[in-house]
């Protein structure tokens, strides 16, 4: 794929539209300072995702850190009560700190782009709010960089395997419900370029064995993924003419090579035309260990 560099005026016009392109609601402000810019300046800086604060307890559930103070990364009680009281707490506190962050916007594309990949890489709550923070934080910090890489993330977040039944995938209990999401809508795409039948069972064979540890703990800080090499299915898996007929004896968890189906919703999101791009799928390298 490739796209010709934009060689026209650069004048506040064309600078509101680069915000509204890239921005949730640019202000007048931001409009003014940006147009003041070099294009070049304008993009880079808008590409230049930075850190945002965690949010911050201010509900009375909240009895594990002061009011004030960040809660990402602390215990929750151990008494069932109080641990459900903290959960709400902090599920009010990040729920404001979202709102916070869309209207209270640093000048570049990280919030635009934590939207976008949790449109496309959408999960329910964990039942934990450390970890629904780790997720936004994952989809925001890296939403410009290698989406092979995010993927991999993205497959072995804690929300992830909890919202499509990761953890619950073992050999014993096959679960197939990541696997055909994985191919069939944050990658490749539904329809004949993969077979349901071998891929998608394959597939769940080869993600198989994790576990989420750590929900809502009084003794561990943050919720993980574990991998168990008793629960994973260590049979030969065999895929289709798809993957070149490939077959994978232990886990692999590997990116693409080409251009994804995860990018198609990138062109009506920040540009007016689709992208232009080829899509072979013997070139996909997302199940098995292949060439990087």
């Amino acid at each position: 794929m490739s796209l010709i560099p934009y060689s026209g005026p650069w004048t506040r016009a064309q600078a509101a539209h680069l915000l509204r392109r890239t921005l949730l609601g640019p202000t007048h402000q931001q409009i003014t300072y940006f147009s003041g810019l070099t294009m070049n300046d304008a993009v880079t800086q808008l590409l230049a995702i930075s850190p945002v604060a965690p949010p911050l307890a201010y509900d009375a559930g909240e009895t594990v850190v002061a009011q004030g103070q960040p809660w990402v990364n602390a215990l929750y009680p151990a008494n069932p009560v109080s641990n459900q009281l903290c959960e709400m707490a902090r599920v009010k506190s990040l729920s404001a700190w979202l709102m916070r962050n869309m209207n209270y916007e640093t000048s570049n594309i990280g919030q635009k782009m934590l939207f976008f990949w949790h449109n496309h890489f959408g999960v329910s709550f964990s039942s934990d709010a450390r970890a629904a923070y780790t997720y936004f934080e994952l989809l925001r910090s890296n939403g410009l960089g290698n989406i092979k890489q995010l993927v991999k993330d993205v497959t072995l977040d804690p929300n992830m395997l909890i919202f499509l039944n990761g953890n619950t995938n073992s050999e014993a209990h096959p679960n197939e419900n990541y696997s055909r999401e994985l191919l069939e809508l944050f990658t490749i795409g539904k329809g004949e370029q993969i077979a349901p039948g071998d891929d998608v069972a394959s597939g769940a064979k080869i993600l198989s064995g994790y576990v989420v540890q750590g929900i809502r703990s009084s003794s561990v800080t943050s919720a993980s993924a574990t991998y168990f090499n008793a629960l994973h299915d260590s049979s030969t898996k065999t895929l289709s003419y798809h993957f070149n007929n490939a077959t994978v004896a232990k886990i692999a968890i590997n990116g693409v090579n080409s251009c994804p189906y995860g990018l198609f919703p990138l062109a009506p999101t920040f540009a007016l035309q689709s992208p232009h791009c080829t899509i072979l799928p013997t070139n996909w390298d997302v199940l098995y260990g292949g060439k990087e």
